[in-house]
């Protein structure tokens, strides 16, 4: 089974992947309050990955929490890319309330 967090990164790039062009432009604009204009500049694959990346460094995504990021999909109007991280919190809770409940069985 895949760790979480190589779980969470693998749907990151599934989803970075069908973005266009202009919805990669639009997400690096609307994170600029919080990332280097550096990393907003390119907008490319590469970019994007590095961007992602960077949301990570600065604590606002992690394997638990993409609630930042499906916030800033949904205003760029992706759907798909926000109900795509949607399903990785369901997964992460299923695998987290069995664990809960596997402890709490020991």
């Amino acid at each position: 089974m895949m760790e979480p967090m190589n779980r969470c990164r693998s749907i990151l790039l599934q989803v970075q992947e069908r973005l266009s062009d202009d919805d990669r432009k639009k997400l690096h604009f609307l994170v600029g309050d919080i990332i280097p204009r550096g990393l907003r500049d390119d907008p490319s694959i590469g970019g994007t990955l590095n961007l992602l990346e960077a949301l990570f460094d600065r604590g606002k995504i992690s394997s638990q929490d993409f609630s930042y990021l499906i916030e800033v999909f949904e205003t760029i109007d992706c759907s798909d890319a926000a109900n795509r991280l949607r399903g990785i919190y369901w997964y992460l809770f299923t695998i987290t309330q069995s664990y809960q409940i596997y402890i709490w069985n020991i």
